[in-house]
């Protein structure tokens, strides 16, 4: 059993995959149009960073104590086994069962707090649903049409991202579903991601961003 633990997450996948597409429910932020309410939501936003650091922390303090567990168990394990004479088939990571340290509901009360507290502060919060994965299963297959090329393809995505990637332009990000107000900070990269920088947030949060995640800025 504790084996088949460690395959629930690709268990979880496969079966996803034969139901039909994914969708998880991203929020579109509008700004405050006071500067009191921009300074207010900059605020949110700092207690929702710190709020999911702390869910990342007690969630690195859970896989610690279930590998501790993990080796008090294999080390009684061993013990019995020699004791009886019998020969120790089962490793160390048998028996450690850290699956349920990746609660996702610690995460998702930060956003709800901050998306009230967004509101709070003279802030618009909208919602909508997207498909995230095994998304070729969200409609059926009209007629067939002649493909496109590969280049055309990379073209348009190099056209998408240059149009909003262009350096000290602020856009929308999306980031863990929330979309956040951010600055480019440079020219597009070779692998067609732009850098940006999160309005509101220290430069160890900066990162590299695919089109797909960005938008124009309200």
């Amino acid at each position: 059993m504790p084996k088949l633990l460690h395959w629930l997450p690709v268990l979880v996948v496969l079966l996803l995959g034969g139901c039909g597409p994914v969708y998880e429910t991203v929020y579109d932020l509008t700004p405050p149009r006071s500067a009191e309410g921009r300074q207010c939501a900059t605020q949110c936003q700092t207690t929702q960073t710190y709020c999911k650091r702390n869910c990342e922390l007690e969630e690195d303090r859970c896989r610690s104590r279930a590998r501790d567990e993990a080796r008090r168990d294999y080390d009684r394990y061993v013990r019995e086994q020699r004791d009886r004479g019998r020969k120790v088939e089962r490793s160390e990571s048998s028996f450690e069962s850290s699956y349920g340290c990746g609660d996702s509901s610690c995460k998702a009360e930060c956003g709800r707090d901050f998306r009230t507290c967004y509101t709070t502060c003279g802030g618009q919060v909208s919602s909508r649903r997207v498909c995230t994965a095994f998304c070729d299963k969200e409609t059926a297959p009209a007629a067939e049409a002649a493909p496109s090329s590969p280049s055309a393809k990379g073209s348009a995505r190099s056209e998408a991202s240059s149009s909003l990637c262009r350096p000290n332009a602020r856009v929308s990000v999306l980031s863990e579903g929330d979309w956040y107000p951010a600055r480019v900070t440079g020219a597009v990269l070779s692998d067609g991601r732009c850098p940006i920088h999160y309005e509101g947030y220290g430069s160890e949060d900066d990162e590299a961003v695919p089109a797909r995640r960005m938008k124009p800025l309200p």
